[in-house]
């Protein structure tokens, strides 16, 4: 190689090439290591996270949401611009907000899965008396204006804020089944 160092597409140093058993070339490159800052200051907060809910959906319809922008900096330094990144328990979809904005911001193409039991709203609450029956509907609600407001201002590029949405049907095995009782008998 002359001396000449080269580097990935990530901009990550390589430190060797070869070729594995099935001969195909592969390279051993420089793994960089971030080391964010313990107190993480002026990223966001319940309230930022409260406003934010309450910009997009005209009200508060969420108790203490995850600020955006805050999960937007995990996602930042710890996945790659084409990453999937999974929500188990997304609650508003902060989640989904936050990747949409990275990659508007960074050209990425991350997608996302966010996962979300279709748990009732209490019958008293804002979100109830908003039209939201579920916390499932907050978060599809949020995924549709968040994209609408990201797509908005970034016009010069061509965004995917689109998403699918999967239910929960009813299962087929008999220990997961609500019309069986505990002891396997059906009820």
């Amino acid at each position: 190689f002359s001396g000449n160092e080269t580097f990935d597409t990530k901009g990550q140093r390589v430190l060797n090439f070869y070729f594995n058993k099935n001969g195909i070339l592969r390279y051993e490159k420089e793994r960089s290591i971030i080391n964010p800052a313990t107190v993480l200051n002026n990223i966001g907060s319940t309230k930022s996270g409260s406003d934010e809910i309450n910009m997009l959906l005209g009200s508060q319809l969420f108790s203490f949401p995850k600020p955006s922008s805050l999960i937007k900096f995990f996602i930042h330094v710890t996945t790659s611009e084409n990453d999937l990144i999974l929500d188990f328990f997304s609650g508003s979809g902060t989640t989904a907000h936050a990747v949409m904005q990275l990659n508007a911001e960074d050209g990425g193409k991350r997608r996302y899965i966010c996962v979300q039991l279709p748990e009732e709203t209490d019958e008293k609450s804002e979100a109830r008396q908003a039209g939201f029956a579920t916390i499932a509907e907050i978060a599809k609600e949020r995924i549709r204006r968040a994209g609408a407001q990201i797509a908005a201002a970034h016009p010069e590029q061509t965004l995917d804020t689109g998403f699918k949405v999967f239910k929960l049907a009813e299962s087929n095995f008999k220990q997961w089944r609500s019309d069986v009782a505990s002891d396997g008998l059906e009820a």
